[in-house]
């Protein structure tokens, strides 16, 4: 009866317990084999995000370096473009751009691509990070690449950073940049700033520029200034971009409505003849 008793108490109880036993074991295996598995996948995504950030960093560093003949209607196209090719990763990509950023051992084309790319996010967080880059950075092509995309943007909140950068800013392409972005925005406050720029700036790229985002301003009292600017600067190139600036502004000016005569209140345009 004794060992009947422990076989029982062995089948009853044991057996019942280990089974217990191995089932958790097997489920704690189980458990570690899907977490092995899905630290791998992501793993795998972050590490395929980096590769692509990296390489669309590299590949856009390629392209980036300015020219001495500044157009500002290049950088919409480009932002278009970068656009295209971040909307495959989306904000994945935000923390490894800044990584690029901020990496001072690496060239300037590659920061400032960082820049251009990560512009193309369009957020509060974004503006901030472009605005701080533009005052503070100390390469210039870094600053030239922020201003442009704050304008591409249309970032109000970086107007009067931009008209400091336009008048105070000691390199001439950082300059240029800061009167591409304020043309692109368009607010009039910048007209007074702009006009010193064309007249007076040492650099070409700038006053050049400065006489496009007068076009794009579309103030018509910028007519006369650019046509007396046209008298003093014979450089060739110069006189293309004056001659761009007044046929914006002249087409501007036809299509507004003729203003009333002040004293009369009657329209200063002629009076048509008897039906």
């Amino acid at each position: 009866m004794h060992i009947e008793g422990l076989a029982g108490w062995r089948h009853g109880i044991i057996s019942p317990m280990f089974r217990k036993r191995r089932i958790i074991w097997l489920g704690a295996i189980l458990l570690l084999l899907l977490g092995g598995a899905c630290g791998g996948i992501l793993y795998w995504q972050s590490t395929s995000v980096e590769r692509n950030v990296r390489k669309m960093v590299y590949e856009t560093s390629e392209v980036l370096l300015p020219e001495d003949r500044v157009n500002a209607g290049d950088w919409p196209d480009r932002l278009e473009n970068v656009d295209r090719k971040l909307r495959k990763i989306g904000p994945a990509a935000i923390p490894y751009l800044e990584f690029h950023l901020n990496n001072k051992n690496a060239n300037n084309k590659v920061r400032a691509s960082a820049v251009l790319l990560i512009s193309a996010f369009k957020t509060e967080q974004i503006e901030k990070l472009l605005i701080h880059t533009m005052r503070t950075d100390e390469d210039w092509l870094v600053r030239y690449t922020a201003s442009c995309c704050l304008g591409c943007y249309r970032y109000q909140n970086a107007l009067n950073n931009l008209l400091q950068s336009l008048q105070q800013d000691e390199n001439g392409f950082v300059r240029t940049g800061a009167a591409i972005a304020l043309g692109l925005i368009g607010d009039k406050k910048a007209f007074d700033p702009l006009m010193e720029a064309m007249r007076k700036d040492s650099d070409i790229k700038v006053r050049s520029v400065s006489a496009e985002a007068l076009g794009r301003l579309g103030d018509p009292r910028a007519i006369d200034a650019i046509r007396e600017a046209m008298l003093k600067d014979d450089n060739a190139f110069m006189q293309e971009r004056f001659q761009e600036a007044l046929k914006k502004l002249t087409a501007i000016a036809a299509t507004r409505p003729v203003e009333s005569s002040p004293a009369t209140g009657a329209s200063s345009a002629p009076a048509s003849g008897p039906d």
